[in-house]
């Protein structure tokens, strides 16, 4: 009789242990995610590297618009093709195409910028600045939106992970 007791604990740990197919999806999305973000710091840090030699006066504008050329637009159209290529778990398709939708109109303003600042065109550069600032705005919606979601699962989703070595500028 003293059997039953322990078979039915032992019965609901070995349930506890299992994580449920929702954990599952979650864990697996987020492991697709992870390299990314790595890549999204990478970005966010030669964007603001980027600002504050120009903000410091540090760099020539044909300085500046080679290092956007050379630098800050590959990597957004970079991320944007590696994220398409993610394959997320049903539960997290929806969710994983706001991503696409939002980082490629990044990478399509900040193309948008380089030719701006090519042309040296005050108008499509406010333009494009715009489109840049909007998409700014939905990533960080996103991010806040993933980041509650993810947390009911125990995992914490970093939109900028630390970078053990990240380049000089």
């Amino acid at each position: 009789m003293h059997r039953l007791p322990y078979a039915l604990l032992a019965l609901t740990l070995t349930a506890c242990l299992k994580p449920a197919p929702e954990q599952l999806a979650a864990q697996e999305y987020a492991g697709q995610l992870f390299p990314l973000l790595e890549d999204n710091a990478l970005l966010a840090h030669e964007v603001l590297t980027l600002a504050a030699s120009v903000h410091d006066k540090e760099s020539t504008p044909e300085q500046t618009i080679e290092r956007w050329r050379t630098r800050v637009v590959p990597l957004a159209a970079h991320l944007e093709q590696q994220v398409a290529l993610i394959s997320p778990p049903p539960t997290w398709q929806q969710t994983h195409g706001e991503l696409v939708t939002v980082w490629s109109a990044r990478a399509e303003a900040y193309a948008d910028i380089d030719e701006a600042l090519v042309a040296r065109d005050t108008r499509q550069w406010n333009q494009a600045r715009a489109a840049a600032d909007q998409v700014k705005l939905d990533e960080e919606k996103w991010f806040t939106h993933i980041h509650n979601d993810m947390a009911a699962h125990g995992i914490a989703v970093d939109q900028y992970p630390q970078i053990s070595s990240l380049p000089t500028p």
